[in-house]
């Protein structure tokens, strides 16, 4: 992974701590080696069972347009964190 992407990823991990500190269960997210991509979920009111994600995506890290992807979930992400219903 290169080190900008890598910083990217680190950034979306350090806001969904965050804001799953202010909005319980509300953040998830997955790293596969093997694909070398992500998987995020977004709850605004906090996850609950047979509930779906108010954002959901997944980010092959090699491609073209995973940068703008992330760029994309880290406003997703600053949005919620400034203010609850952001989504």
């Amino acid at each position: 992974m290169k080190k900008t992407m890598k910083k990217k990823v680190l950034k979306i991990m350090e806001l969904g701590l965050e804001t799953n500190r202010k909005i319980k269960k509300s953040f998830f997210m997955n790293y596969f080696g093997h694909t070398n991509s992500i998987s995020i979920e977004i709850y605004r009111t906090g996850w609950s069972e047979n509930k779906k994600a108010d954002y959901n995506e997944n980010i092959f890290l090699d491609l073209e347009n995973a940068s703008k992807k992330i760029i994309e979930t880290i406003k997703v992400l600053e949005e919620l964190k400034g203010e609850r219903n952001a989504l």
